[in-house]
């Protein structure tokens, strides 16, 4: 890894008001390709490894909680991933749909993205340039 303080790559918190960062040790998350927060732990898919892991930033570390495969892991590593608080929301690697999973890993959904666009209730889901991105709308 290149981390300066784990054997892999650090996380950094940068407080967007002062600037001032600190940086978090980490051992084992190798290609983060999205990451998201639940308002509990920090989720983040690796694209290398293949798996999704729960953590929290603890004494200065990545301290992890689980960690779980991606949905059709044998198509390879794929990149975005959001939450809406319960759920996780991954991106397919041809960018097709999004995996809908409960925290555990396990498969509850997908959502099919039709020219990678798609309006579900008040939220706008969008496959754009390999990033999986959402956000609420008023419609």
């Amino acid at each position: 890894g290149s981390g300066e303080i784990g054997e892999s790559l650090d996380f950094i918190k940068i407080d967007p008001v002062t600037g001032n960062y600190q940086k978090y040790g980490n051992d084992e998350i190798m290609n983060p390709r999205g990451l998201a927060h639940d308002g509990e732990y920090f989720w983040v898919n690796d694209f290398s490894l293949l798996k999704i892991f729960k953590f929290r930033l603890e004494d200065g570390r990545v301290t992890i909680y689980d960690s779980f495969d991606i949905p059709e892991k044998e198509k390879g590593g794929t990149m975005g991933m959001t939450t809406d608080g319960d759920h996780l929301y991954l991106k397919s690697r041809d960018g097709s749909k999004l995996y809908k999973l409960d925290k555990s890993g396990k498969l509850v959904g997908e959502i099919y993205l039709q020219n990678n666009i798609r309006f579900d209730s008040d939220i706008v889901w969008s496959s754009v340039r390999r990033e999986c991105a959402w956000r609420s709308c008023e419609i």
